[in-house]
């Protein structure tokens, strides 16, 4: 997060377009995982003005792609799939796939939270299978774990286990810490809810005492917070 908020000032002296908003895009991508949606939202605004000057689509639709993942974060995923959409289009247009991997993990918890579980499992099942030739193979762990969330919801509990385990252990293969930490939380909400709270906890309590006391990651917090209430 340092490194992150000083390259963000450094650029704010540069007279390249494009390295700034290569440098925004990627600032953008940490301050959504971190929680940090206030900044997320000065970035996109930040560079939304340097692309517009320039004509540089992929990073309006990547702007785009932004506005939508915050609407789906904070309750809208209604507004937020639409956004999501229409710039994920865009960027396959113009052939700038470097982000849409992971565009499509927010787009299908949008369709999930409103209610469309079946175009969600569909989404993630197509980015799936496209990461096999485009090699985003770094975030599988993730797409792996959002769809045991979504097989949760539509009650197929044995599959929803499977695929939560998978992230997880996938996860620990590529020594990912933050993917640990969520699919970590994923299984032992899942276990919890279905009455296995020890399980729960010798799931969680390993990954969340990697982690420095006091660090501030809403992920983090709410894990630690999870461990607390079962005891």
């Amino acid at each position: 997060m340092v490194l992150a908020q000083d390259t963000v000032e450094e650029v704010r002296s540069f007279n390249h377009p494009v390295t700034v908003c290569i440098v925004l895009v990627l600032a953008i991508r940490l301050y959504l995982w971190h929680g940090n949606f206030d900044e997320a939202d000065q970035c996109a605004n930040r560079m939304i003005e340097t692309a517009n000057q320039n004509s540089l689509i992929p990073y309006q639709a990547m702007v785009q792609a932004t506005n939508g993942e915050l609407l789906v974060r904070r309750g809208q995923p209604a507004a937020g799939i639409v956004h999501l959409r229409e710039a994920v289009d865009t960027l396959h247009t113009v052939r700038y796939e470097l982000h849409t991997s992971s565009l499509m993990t927010a787009f299908a918890e949008g369709l999930a939270m409103t209610g469309e579980h079946t175009a969600a499992l569909e989404v993630i099942d197509g980015t799936i299978e496209a990461i096999k030739y485009r090699g985003d193979l770094f975030i599988l762990p993730e797409l792996l774990r959002i769809k045991g969330a979504m097989l949760a919801r539509k009650h197929s509990l044995p599959e929803a286990e499977k695929f939560l385990r998978c992230a997880l252990d996938l996860a620990a293969q590529q020594r990912a810490s933050a993917w640990q930490l969520r699919a970590a939380t994923s299984l032992a909400q899942f276990q919890s809810v279905h009455g296995r709270p020890e399980e729960a906890k010798a799931v969680l309590a390993p990954i969340c005492d990697r982690f420095a006391e006091g660090a501030d990651n809403s992920e983090l917090m709410m894990a630690r917070s999870l461990l607390r209430e079962l005891g």
